[in-house]
């Protein structure tokens, strides 16, 4: 919708398509902005689209940057930048690490590697409203689950194939916390992604890294990146 009233949010979203094209199966905007759904099942087909690890990735990246020159226009800026999980890619971005092109080109790479394991093992996640120590403990009598994200004091999030985080959410459940599985199709923040780490490492390299212009702070360790662009 701010597509529609805000310039600076179309021309984002056009910049973001013609610098993905060739990348996506189809281009960006039809996964953005799909036509009229008119069945149940027409809505959960353009929601499985963009919801693909494979085109989630760039379209957030595409939807952040868009919201970055809106607010940039309206003269807002920031001092201090951190993303979560994929948004920390956003932040450096936005600090000038990545151009606009460098991060969705990165972005597009990042979906692909990771909607694509080597061994074909279907992945989850699963969001749980409790504090992560309580949650550990638990996990110690599941296998194949890792604790992912330490979200806040009373929330976390677990990461696994489909059939262990199938189990730990019935398991979970059964002892009464509230659970949830997430719409997402990988195993994000676990062993299970280990495969990923050198090609992405090469797609950040072909991108092009800058040092950043401001501090951004990361989700690994809560400190800020290095100043010299050799040290991200």
């Amino acid at each position: 919708e701010l597509a529609l009233y805000f310039p600076v949010v179309r021309t984002a979203l056009e910049r973001a398509a013609q610098a993905l094209h060739g990348r996506l199966p189809r281009p960006l905007g039809s996964y953005l902005f799909p036509p009229p759904a008119f069945t149940e099942e027409e809505r959960r087909d353009h929601k499985a689209a963009l919801t693909d690890t494979r085109i989630a990735q760039p379209a957030l990246g595409a939807a952040d940057l868009a919201a970055l020159a809106l607010l940039r226009s309206l003269g807002v800026d920031a001092e201090l930048l951190a993303g979560h999980s994929y948004g920390e890619y956003v932040a450096l971005g936005a600090a000038g690490v990545f151009s606009e092109s460098g991060l969705l080109a990165v972005s597009a790479e990042r979906g692909r590697l990771l909607a694509e394991p080597p061994d074909g093992v279907a992945s989850a996640m699963a969001a749980i409203g409790a504090p992560a120590a309580a949650v550990a403990e638990l996990l110690a009598e599941l296998k194949g689950v890792t604790l992912a994200n330490h979200n806040s004091p009373e929330q976390c999030v677990i990461s696994g194939s489909s059939e262990a985080i199938d189990a730990a959410v019935a398991s979970l459940s059964a002892r009464q916390l509230v659970v949830k599985k997430i719409a997402v199709s990988a195993a994000f923040h676990s062993p299970l992604m280990a495969y990923a780490q050198e090609p992405l490492t090469q797609a950040v390299h072909a991108a092009g890294v800058a040092a950043p212009q401001r501090p951004v702070f990361s989700n690994l360790d809560a400190a800020p990146y290095p100043p010299q662009a050799a040290g991200i």
